[in-house]
């Protein structure tokens, strides 16, 4: 179900050293799942794909979510990836390392979080004063 699910039946028949990049992400992410697990913890998963690539994979995680009910711990320095793929966002302060600066919950769900919604609240969480101050995002 998985192979068939990402597509991977052409891929199986190569060597790891033909893949490109975006194939061995695909590859990782369905790796993960076989494995059903109840935690997924992803680290900038999709940071080095291109757009559609990025989509693609993306729809397949949020598929994989709400079918499985799946919880997942996902790093990334993406925005709106975050709030294309979360329920909460926790930004962490620079200094000190690791300490929470702000939580945003995202009550959407996710699969009706279009391309409008996610802009629209990127822009929400970018107007906060505390985001602003944290990141310096002040005209001066």
């Amino acid at each position: 179900q998985i192979i068939e699910q990402f597509q991977l039946e052409a891929l199986l028949k190569r060597r790891v050293n033909k893949l490109s990049g975006g194939e061995k992400q695909r590859i990782s992410l369905a790796r993960a799942l076989l494995t059903q697990p109840q935690l997924l913890l992803l680290d900038e998963p999709f940071s080095a794909l291109d757009i559609g690539l990025k989509k693609e994979l993306q729809n397949l995680l949020i598929k994989n979510i709400e079918e499985k009910n799946l919880s997942v711990l996902f790093i990334t320095h993406d925005l709106m990836e975050a709030i294309k793929l979360s329920d909460e966002i926790i930004v962490l302060k620079a200094k000190p390392v690791g300490h929470i600066k702000k939580i945003f919950k995202i009550d959407e769900k996710r699969t009706l979080r279009d391309d409008e919604l996610v802009y629209n609240k990127t822009v929400q969480i970018l107007k906060d004063k505390d985001i602003i101050s944290s990141f310096e995002l002040e005209l001066k």
